[in-house]
Parts: C-alpha cells; structure tokens; sequence
C-alpha cells in the first residue's frame, strides 16, 4: 500500500510540474512573463508625450527613405504591423476608415515586419491606406513595441 501512494505522489509531481511548464510556455506565448531586462517589465511602447526616437526606414509608398523629420508639424499615429498577424490584418479596414476620415490632421504611419515582398503584397491585398515603412527589427527595438509573428492566419 505504501508503494502505491509513493509512486501516485511521484506521478502527481511530474504532471504538475508538467502543467506548470505548459502554463509557462502559454504565458511567454502571449507575452505576460517577460525574461528580459527591467524594460520588458514596463509598459508596452514610449510613454504618451514622450518624443519619438530617430528613426530611418524605407517607404513602399514612395522608395524614399523616412524618418522622424518627415512627420513633424501634425500628430502622427505609427502602428507596427507584420504580415503574418491575424490582428494586424483585421486592424486595416479600421486603419483606413480613419485615414479617410483624418487624412488631413493626422500622419498615418505603418511599420511593417518582414520581406519586403511579402509585405507588398500585404498592402496590396489589403489597400493599405498611409505611409508603410519597412523595418528591419531595430524601429520595433526603438519603440519597445511587440510585434506578433506567430499569429498564423
């Protein structure tokens, strides 16, 4: 009898230990737990009215390189998109509503994760609305901004 309730107790461990792995690996997934250093413990993004870091991108708009000089003088609104995103996808058509609606008080910037062609044809489908900038990882750095990849569609 004593067998039975030791080897039932070692069993419960491994499976807790188990789902607490599990929970772990659910949590990092979707971004809760951070391992990083004590930025990642703050809020996402640059705090509201704090100035934007320098910046430099290449546009798909207009094959010119932007950067932060180019937006001054109006609000800007700058969202991090990637084309593999389900969220970022369904963000659009509200993006573009409001690019019609606000074009003219408001720079709409997009900074768009991934290949160049991929992303093409990302705003191709989608009638992206605005300016979209390619980024290579380090506006997404600058910007303590979290971009999900893995969000398959």
């Amino acid at each position: 009898m004593n067998d039975l309730l030791i080897y039932s107790n070692a069993g419960l461990w491994i499976v807790q230990l188990f789902i607490v792995f599990c929970l772990f690996i659910i949590f990092r997934q979707f971004g809760t737990v951070y391992l990083r250093d004590k930025e990642s413990v703050s809020r996402d993004g640059i705090p509201i009215g704090k100035k934007i870091p320098n910046f430099e991108a290449k546009s798909m708009i207009t094959d010119k390189v932007m950067n932060k000089e180019n937006f001054l003088g109006k609000p800007t609104i700058i969202g991090f998109i990637s084309t593999r995103c389900k969220p970022c996808k369904e963000l659009i058509p509200d993006w573009n509503k409001a690019y019609d609606k606000y074009n003219g008080q408001i720079n709409f910037v997009l900074i768009g994760i991934g290949e160049e062609e991929n992303l093409k044809k990302f705003a191709n489908e989608k009638n992206v609305k605005g300016e979209l900038l390619i980024d290579a990882h380090y506006i997404v750095d600058q910007f303590y901004a979290r971009v999900t990849h893995l969000l398959v569609s």
